[in-house]
């Protein structure tokens, strides 16, 4: 696992509506993790917090980071 894979979700993550809701249709934070493997990106939640943390220097505006912002709320929902 790595910290790379958990970037390569959140810009697939930003981009991709379908993936966004496929996602937000599974019950279960295990069925997020084993769909996100799925894809070959698994990464642990360590890792997501490593890469989001890795992102915020890399927001060009208040917009970015906005998104960005919104990417990391989404995902401590789906694996709540």
């Amino acid at each position: 696992m790595s910290i790379q894979n958990a970037m390569d979700f959140i810009e697939i993550y930003k981009k991709e509506k379908k993936l966004r809701d496929y996602l937000g249709s599974l019950t279960k934070a295990d069925e997020v993790r084993g769909f996100i493997a799925e894809l070959e990106i698994p990464f642990t939640d360590e890792e997501f917090e490593e890469a989001y943390n890795l992102s915020i220097v890399k927001c060009r505006d208040e917009v970015d980071h906005a998104i960005l912002n919104q990417v990391k709320q989404s995902y401590i929902l789906l694996i709540s």
